[in-house]
């Protein structure tokens, strides 16, 4: 799906690097003919696209990064998650790092959590209880309030992770 999606988005440029709304390609992937200056409606998909790589939140299960490729560094802010969650996380060398979930309305937050082992803290610091289904992990939230989840180990401090425009060139 990543190759996919850099693909489209490669050939939705200028010459110059700039950003399209239109693919400029005559023939485009898998043979598909393309009209050149035209907007198409699939377009506007591409950042769809690109979220659904970084996460993803059907049947109130939030999951990170569950189709980009684990070697590529990548990190997203403020994602939508169903429930009423805003979602931030990294992923760098193939371990996703501390978790931001903001929850908008209050309620309970399931996370598809990536590490064993994970505790979720409240804007102070403080341990928030957790039960632990499966893969998922379950905590209640309040309206307004900022979670972090995390596994020790991760460098909070990394500044490896790039930006996604860098990662799609």
């Amino acid at each position: 799906a990543y190759e996919m999606v850099r693909h489209a988005v490669t050939a939705c440029r200028y010459p110059t690097g700039t950003p399209a709304m239109f693919n400029n390609m005559e023939t485009g992937m898998h043979g598909l003919q393309m009209y050149p200056y035209g907007l198409q409606v699939e377009d506007f998909c591409m950042p769809l696209a690109i979220c659904e790589l970084l996460l993803q939140s059907y049947g109130e299960v939030i999951r990170l990064f569950p189709a980009w490729p684990r070697d590529k560094a990548a990190r997203f802010t403020s994602l939508r998650a169903e429930g009423g969650f805003l979602v931030s996380s990294r992923i760098d060398q193939g371990r996703i790092g501390p978790t931001s979930i903001r929850s908008t309305v209050g309620g309970p937050c399931r996370l598809r959590a990536p590490w064993p082992q994970a505790r979720v803290t409240d804007p102070l610091g403080a341990a928030v209880p957790c039960i632990r289904d499966g893969d998922d992990l379950r905590f209640d939230t309040l309206p307004g309030q900022v979670y972090t989840v995390r596994l020790g180990g991760f460098d909070t401090h990394s500044n490896q992770a790039r930006d996604l425009p860098e990662l799609l060139q």
